[in-house]
């Protein structure tokens, strides 16, 4: 958790709207200026721009077109046009400024140029002069993105592909067609014909329209066998597709001839993509080029699988971009040679965005309390954090005291819930020997009574009316069988009395359910007003297969019968009825609402926001879980971070009523301030403030006393390329107190001295994205395995950069509280999604919506945001803003999207996910390392082709490995650990992607380690290896990328990421030497974390205090 940041400032508040908006405030918040703020000119140059110029002799991924004349050749670099003589020379620049300019193509007659745009905020088409003079949109959509231009013969219409964002992932796109003069556009090639398509190019007589299509079914390591991507003809008049293109290679982004007689495209022959020319009339081919650069069909192709090419006029000759250069090859003699050329280089960037923070400090303020209940009368609340169950009261003017222990138990405790009387509390326990029970406890302390008879996994309790009977939620039996939570295939309501037998009783099964596939996993039960009915949520699966499952609320009876569905949420997670029935309080995409309940026969009605049949009415708008009812009803309680809020539900009704009824009365009476209010009624009608109660918890963290040496180790110490050959390291408590050369530091007095004669100690590695897989626990057990595992291979510190926020903000802080052993754990929580039907969806049309998603994920703990497939510029730009004003990092995911990932880098983000696609030239080199901003690989999972991973299975053995095995359950190595997917060496697409990063960290720039969580601790040491192949970075840079590099780029420089005095002492012992063999440095010996020394090959605390590691709940067996 950060409580004190330092953070890098800037004042550029303006530089969002064009210059002529540009006003004192018109960031500052208010209604009326989010409106403003949301007329967003990309392309304006920010007020505090930062220069980035240079001249390049190389391009990446260039698009390139031949003028009608023959004289010029036109295309892209870096998100600007440029055109060039068709013999080379200097270039000269056509377009400019911050917007992304690609794809260029001229108009048959050569007098006007389609190209791709973000400069209204979102990629569009835009039209201009063969000059660059007078730029306009052809297509202004919100929701849809283009790529591919090209024209028809006629010059009238402009053919593109088409992606509807609303999806986000990996949606169909389709082919259309705009006229030059404008419309809305003709759907020329649906989904229906062909799942995705690219580069449509039409004949010369208009008839057919050539392309790339691919099959519908997407998968990161995709079958290859049968041809990934074809090329179809598409015939106008009768509507048929006809497949080119059979033979596993496939075929790429065709290219006519001028005549129309030959089809040039590209497909791959063994591991090279090879052009090949196709005579029309015969059929009959030959190879043009025989090592193209590598097309993109593995991978997404947003911006198509290879870039545009083009015939020159007399059909003569083909230009094409291929290894940084542009070429011209002759037709019929096959001579190919250089088309040279220098490009000046000049980009404006946004300040880049950074934000430090100090790593340390004696206590932990606690900011995510769970399952928050209000006692009926309000005096009281009771909460999870840090594994156990706190009470705090209440005071008449809505403060409250200082918060304590329940009980004094040891074990894990989770879901409070008052009775209705307010005298007892019931809960659920969890410990990884004994597994979890159902208690109850009075309000005011004692010994609780355990209400189970057996042990299991239980959750959620929930009282009848009267009090009498309890319903929980409990799972399979899983953790019984060895198996991880997230594989238990169904949970079970229950219900059993509230004054049990001695012993216990045996809960009742009511009804199976499904586990969620939200942000929480676990129904929430709840009792009917009778108390003869119990409620809860069930997923519906989609209509159709890619759609979105929707949730709904159903009721059955205690004995499982007469079920009956009530309400159909689009997208929901908690859902509560009020006791009355009446209403429904429930969470959606981490806001809180109230729809009425009717009975409305067998159907249920559908409840889509206020777009709903029945009043439904947003209670919060920066956040809110945990929701309930208190005061019989009449009141809605919900938490968001460290803070409850409390809101009557009638000040609601009455105050939006009334506005409801004044917006009628003014159109009624023709008032002009009635246009004003519809922007209103998009976003929903405002509603009184709830009150808002801030709980402050504060506990001490643990900290080691005494003093250790560990001596006669060969120290990397990450202070430039210092090695010391034979060092002595001194922690003093948590921190590094000196470091030298043997015999040149004094050992303290009474300091434990280890003699690691032989062995390397390098700084505790940091995964900067580190995927720890936050399952469908939500009560966490009392070692985490996949933590344990990550600390037993050296892993100090993980950022992971999309996890459910209600748990790894929770684990975070037990970790910090000494509750939990592991890794340093920071996040961003849950991703703000640019996907509409899930649940972690982040709706944004304005800098205010922005500001409100931030706070949120501020209030939960976040250190960095992840800025996640937002598919507009102008979104994007929003959520970088609202970080600023916010003091929080913020990274970002393109997805495959070389565009997008080079605008956020423009745009000032903090760092960069997953890997940039393609092969990088010069000018993306430049261009990143310049920009400042993070670049995480994940050479594991990286994009284009077969991954490092694969790469590991197929040459290591981990389904073997002994420490492997002692941390990890054996049924997560059976996967590819026992049967493996054999790829050809040079199939293995991630070395190019290392060789791009290492450019990149020479030139400057800020590479960083991210395992993404594909095999918990060893994968780290996997990632750093994959840097080094094929020569890519040293050791010596694969150590810094995994160690100081990390640190820097979180922002805790100043306390991780070096041996030095005065930092804390994360780090770790090899017995080996990585620098000479990076492969040694999975050899791990001890792990020191926050000055606590384990030995690695078993994870017993060995320094201050002897301490063995246990089992784990599934070693059972």
């Amino acid at each position: 958790m950060i409580r004190l940041r330092r953070v890098t400032m800037w004042t550029a508040l303006l530089y969002l709207l064009a210059p002529l908006l540009l006003k004192p405030g018109v960031l500052a918040g208010t209604k009326e200026e989010a409106k403003k703020a949301a007329k967003l000119d990309v392309n304006a140059i920010p007020e505090n721009a930062r220069k980035v110029e240079f001249t390049t002799e190389e391009g990446t991924w260039m698009n390139v077109d031949v003028s009608p004349d023959g004289g010029t050749i036109l295309f892209d670099l870096l998100g600007d046009l440029y055109r060039l003589g068709i013999a080379g020379g200097k270039a000269e620049r056509v377009t400019s400024g911050p917007a992304f300019d690609y794809a260029p193509r001229y108009s048959p007659d050569g007098r006007t140029i389609v190209f791709c745009s973000d400069r209204n905020g979102t990629m569009n088409l835009w039209l201009m002069g063969a000059d660059g003079s007078s730029p306009r949109a052809l297509t202004e959509e919100k929701g849809s993105v283009f790529s591919s231009p090209s024209w028809t013969p006629d010059g009238l219409y402009v053919l593109a592909r088409r992606e509807e964002t609303s999806k986000a992932g990996i949606p169909p796109v389709e082919i259309w067609m705009y006229h030059k003069d404008g419309g809305s556009g003709v759907k020329v090639i649906s989904k229906d014909k062909i799942d995705t398509s690219a580069g449509p190019v039409a004949s010369p007589d208009g008839r057919f329209i050539y392309l790339t299509g691919r099959k519908a079914d997407y998968s990161y390591t995709p079958d290859m066998s049968s041809g990934l991507w074809n090329v179809f003809r598409f015939d106008r008049t009768t509507g048929e597709v006809v497949k080119l293109t059979t033979a596993p290679d496939g075929g790429l982004r065709p290219t006519l001839s001028p005549d129309g007689k030959h089809l040039a495209y590209a497909r791959r022959l063994d591991a090279r993509t090879q052009l090949y020319l196709r005579d029309l009339a015969t059929g009959a081919e030959r190879t043009l080029v025989r090592d193209l650069s590598r097309d993109d069909q593995e991978a997404f192709a947003q911006m198509d699988v290879l870039p545009a090419s083009a015939f020159t006029p007399d059909g003569k000759s083909f230009v094409y971009w291929s290894g940084g250069k542009i070429h011209r090859l002759d037709i019929a003699t096959g001579a190919d040679r250089l088309v040279p050329f220098t490009a000046d280089v000049s980009l404006d960037l946004r300040p880049l965005w950074r934000v430090d923070a100090p790593v340390g400090g004696s206590d932990l303020t606690v900011k995510l309390l769970r399952w928050p209940t209000l006692s009926p009368d309000g005096r009281l609340l009771a909460f999870d954090a840090l594994g156990k169950i706190w009470i705090c009261d209440i005071t008449g003017d809505g403060k409250a005291s200082k918060p304590r222990r329940l009980t004094k138990d040891g074990v894990r405790e989770y879901a409070p819930e008052f009775s209705p009387d307010g005298r007892f509390i019931a809960y659920v326990s969890w410990s990884d020997a004994g597994m979890g029970h159902l208690w109850k406890i009075k309000a005011g302390g004692g010994a609780p009574l355990r209400l189970t008879r057996t042990a299991g996994h239980y959750l959620n309790p929930a009282w009848s009316p009267k009090g009498d009977r309890i319903a929980v939620v409990a799972g399979s039996g899983a953790e019984l069988r060895a198996q991880q939570p997230e594989f238990d295939p169904y949970y079970e309501i229950r219900w059993l009395p509230s004054e049990p037998p001695a012993g216990g009783a045996e809960p009742a099964v009511v009804a199976a359910v499904s586990p969620g596939e939200a942000l929480r996993f676990h129904p929430i039960p709840a009792f009917g007003p009778d108390g003869e009915r119990i409620f809860f949520t069930e997923q519906v699966p989609p209509a159709a297969p890619g759609g979105d499952g929707k949730v709904d609320l159903v009721s059955v009876r205690l004995d499982g019968t007469d079920k009956r569905q009530h309400l159909r949420f689009v997208q929901a997670e908690d859902a509560v009825p009020s006791p009355d029935g009446a209403w429904v309080a429930y969470v959606s995409r981490d806001d809180v609402y109230v729809a009425a309940m009717p009975r409305a026969g067998k159907d249920p009605v559908e409840i889509d926001g206020e777009k709903s049949a029945v009043p439904v009415y947003r209670l919060s708008t920066e956040g809110g879980g945990y929701v309930g009812w208190a005061d019989a009803g009449a009141t809605v309680v919900w938490g968001m971070g460290n803070t409850i809020y409390r809101q009557r539900l009638d000040r609601v009704r009455e105050a939006i009523l009334k506005k409801a009824q004044a917006e009628k009365d003014r159109e009624k009476a023709g008032d002009d301030d009635a246009k004003k209010t519809e922007g209103d009624k998009a976003t929903g009608p405002e509603t009184p403030k709830p009150e808002a109660i801030k709980v402050s918890l504060v506990v001490p963290k643990p900290r080691p006393k005494g003093s250790a040496v560990l001596k006669n180790a060969r120290a990397v110490t990450m202070k430039g390329d210092e090695v010391i050959d034979q060092a002595d390291i001194v922690v003093e408590g948590n921190r590094i107190a000196a470091i030298g050369r043997s015999g040149s530091v004094p050992f303290p007095a009474g300091a434990a001295v280890i003699d690691l004669g032989g062995k390397t100690v390098i700084p505790g590695l940091v995964d900067v994205h580190a995927h720890l897989h936050y399952s469908s626990f939500e009560i966490f057990p009392e070692k985490k395995w996949e933590y344990v595992a990550n600390l037993a291979y050296g892993v100090t510190t993980t950022h992971d950069p999309s996890a459910h926020s209600l748990d790894v903000f929770a684990q975070g802080e037990m970790v910090e509280a000494g509750e939990l052993i592991g890794p340093r754990v920071y996040s961003s929580g849950d991703v703000l999604y640019g996907g509409v039907g899930a649940a972690q969806y982040a709706k944004v049309d304005s800098l205010e919506d922005a500001l409100r998603a931030v706070r949120r994920m501020k209030a939960y703990g976040a250190h960095w945001l992840k800025v996640y497939q937002q598919p507009r510029r102008e979104q994007r730009i929003w959520f970088i803003e609202a970080a600023r004003q916010e003091g929080i990092g913020a990274t970002m995911e393109g997805a495959g999207e070389l565009h997008t990932d080079l605008t956020n880098m423009i745009d000032g983000y903090t760092g960069l996910e997953h890997s940039l696609p393609v092969h990088l030239y010069q000018d993306v080199v430049t261009l990143v390392s310049r920009s400042g901003t993070t670049y995480t690989p994940t050479l594991l999972v990286s994009y284009g082709g077969p991954t490092a991973e694969a790469y590991w299975y197929q040459h290591a053995n981990p389904h073997d490995d002994e420490r492997l095995r002692r941390f990890t359950p054996h049924e997560m190595l059976d996967g590819l650990g026992r049967r493996r997917i054999w790829y050809p060496e040079e199939d293995f697409h991630f070395p190019t992607v290392a060789n791009g990063a290492a450019r990149i960290a020479r030139s400057g720039g800020r590479v960083t380690l991210g395992a993404h969580g594909q095999l918990q601790g060893l994968g780290a040491h996997w990632e750093m290896w994959a840097f080094t192949i094929g020569n890519a970075m040293t050791p010596m840079e694969a150590l810094r990328a995994a160690t100081w590099s990390g640190a820097e780029a979180l922002g805790f420089g100043k306390d991780l990421g070096s041996l030095e005095a005065g930092k804390l002492a994360d780090l770790v012992v090899i017995d080996g030497d990585p620098l000479a063999d990076i492969r040694q440095s999975q050899k791990v010996a001890f792990t020191m974390k926050d000055g606590v020394l384990y030995d690695a090959a078993t994870m017993h605390q060995v320094w201050p205090e002897r301490k063995p590691l246990g089992p784990f709940f599934w070693q059972r067996q």
